[in-house]
């Protein structure tokens, strides 16, 4: 089996670069299926950010963030800086990914249970936890977690919504995949 998910669809992948589920072999996993349609459409996705972003006058926004896109084998997919955003959200930014997928929810979720039970992200023995909001996992109901989207920059409660805008964004072109979130975070940013 090739190396990279996208390598076994050369031959076949869309005019259009995005794959979709019609192109993906059917004795492939659906756990593998999931992973190479993720990482498919987080190229597609991000371009939808963007585009979302400078037709609501938001490029400012997307000058001051890094966003990443993670697999669920917590591999980038797609890191993102912006121009004016500080070093430290490309760090931040995959380590919320990271830590949505690592414990299955979204991170705005994880800061409260930590001061609940008295402990600190340090305290699990692995420095990739944070606390900070802007983290949220990717999932479908039969697989589970295939991946998290992780956006750094903004104060953390605006990083988790534009961090649910990029997640539903990515998934728009598959229903099979869940999103739980309703429309209107965006302008909530």
């Amino acid at each position: 089996m090739p190396g990279h998910p996208n390598e076994a669809f050369s031959t076949s992948a869309p005019t259009s670069g995005l794959i979709t589920s019609a192109d993906i072999p059917r004795d492939i996993p659906v756990f593998r299926t999931a992973s190479v349609l993720l990482s498919s459409a987080a190229r597609a996705g991000y371009q939808r950010l963007v585009e979302k972003l400078t037709a609501d006058g938001g490029l400012e926004t997307l000058d001051k963030i890094s966003i990443c896109y993670m697999g669920a084998d917590f591999k980038p997919l797609l890191l993102v800086s912006g121009d004016s955003a500080n070093v430290q959200t490309t760090v931040l930014a995959p380590n919320k990914a990271y830590t949505a997928i690592l414990l299955a929810r979204d991170t705005v979720d994880v800061g409260p249970r930590m001061r609940e039970l008295h402990v600190a992200p340090p305290s699990y023995g692995n420095d990739r936890i944070t606390d900070f909001a802007g983290g949220v996992r990717i999932w479908r109901q039969d697989v589970g977690t295939i991946g998290g989207v992780g956006v750094s920059g903004l104060d953390p409660l605006a990083d988790h919504k534009l961090a649910l805008v990029a997640r539903d964004l990515i998934l728009e072109p598959y229903p099979e995949f869940e999103s739980p979130s309703k429309p209107g975070f965006y302008e909530e940013i």
